[in-house]
């Protein structure tokens, strides 16, 4: 099965009576066994089957999630947790939800919260029209956007950590 984002590459391989039956089964892969990255291992990427050609199953990207464990061992008694939940268009007319988390130093106003959330907000809806879904994935996985959002949101207020939890597809771009 070979996901868009990564070329050809082997994912998994499924059971199944006839191979009608596999299309639209999701698969979940672990990003360190796509980029043999033992460190991105609390990530993983979601694919949808599309096709069957032959015995090899074409799938699409499906989603992202980072595990909730990863998320919790960063969060400490006396921090602000701050969740985004929004919604951003890629160039290539791939409509997505993004759910990101940030830990603020210490409790905070809300007004500064309030700031951070529309500055990430904000920065994700940018981020996204400028750049096709392969683009965007790949700098979610290699946590360029992660980083931005560290540096940037600290000139609001001191961030400890953040972290983009999940992406879902709204709806498929061309």
């Amino acid at each position: 099965m070979s996901p868009k984002i990564f070329g050809e590459s082997f994912l998994a391989e499924t059971p199944a009576t006839d191979s009608k039956y596999l299309v639209g089964r999701t698969i979940e892969v672990p990003v360190s066994h796509l980029l043999g990255d033992k460190s991105k291992n609390h990530m993983k990427l979601i694919f949808k089957v599309t096709g069957i050609d032959d015995k090899k199953a074409s799938t699409n990207f499906g989603g992202f999630f980072v595990g909730r464990e990863f998320i919790a061992r960063n969060i400490r008694a006396g921090l602000e947790k701050l969740e985004v939940v929004d919604y951003a268009e890629t160039k290539d007319k791939w409509k997505l939800q993004l759910t990101t988390t940030a830990i603020i130093n210490t409790n905070c106003e809300f007004t500064i919260i309030k700031k951070s959330r529309q500055f990430i907000s904000s920065f994700f809806k940018e981020a996204a029209s400028k750049s096709t879904l392969e683009e965007f994935v790949k700098n979610v996985l290699s946590s360029t956007y992660q980083k931005s959002i560290r540096k940037d949101v600290s000139k609001i207020y001191p961030i400890r950590f953040a972290e983009i939890n999940k992406i879902e597809v709204i709806t498929a771009g061309s």
